[in-house]
């Protein structure tokens, strides 16, 4: 399996206007992501997003720093062999049409989630690594969140 890509998350709801996915294990077919409540079988796992991002700065400052503002819209495909593909931002608009379509929060939107107020969620968890790891998850500590 290649990754395709990182991307930050919700696990849990956290505003009413969140959209539910999950993603959805296939030996056969690979993994598909789906809306939430659709995935049947093995669900690997579920994750929210905002329905919409709101705008993340001026045009004159993305110009200065495009990766940091830069949101990846991230789809799911089933070709016609029945396999499925997830592809990226300009990959989306090929043939065969996504069944699902998102936008990833970009790097700015992390790290401009620090809560301002009680109860917000913020786009990350800082998180006392007790063993070297040296992913952006280590296996013991997703363990403790599954």
């Amino acid at each position: 399996m290649k990754e395709v890509i990182n991307f930050a998350a919700h696990k849990i709801r956290a505003a009413p206007s969140d959209q539910e996915f999950c993603v959805q294990s296939s030996e056969s077919n690979g993994d598909v992501i789906h809306t939430g409540g659709t995935c049947t079988g093995h669900v690997r796992l579920t994750f929210f997003l905002p329905q919409a991002l709101p705008p993340s700065s001026s045009p004159e400052t993305e110009l200065r720093s495009p990766d940091l503002y830069r949101r990846h819209q991230v789809c799911s495909i089933t070709k016609p062999n029945g396999k499925s593909v997830i592809r990226l931002d300009a990959g989306c608009s090929l043939v065969p049409p996504p069944q699902v379509t998102f936008q990833v929060p970009s790097l700015f939107d992390v790290l401009s989630s620090t809560p301002q107020d009680k109860g917000a969620h913020p786009w990350y968890m800082l998180v006392e690594e007790e063993h070297p790891c040296f992913g952006f998850i280590c296996k013991n500590i997703w363990s403790n969140f599954m």
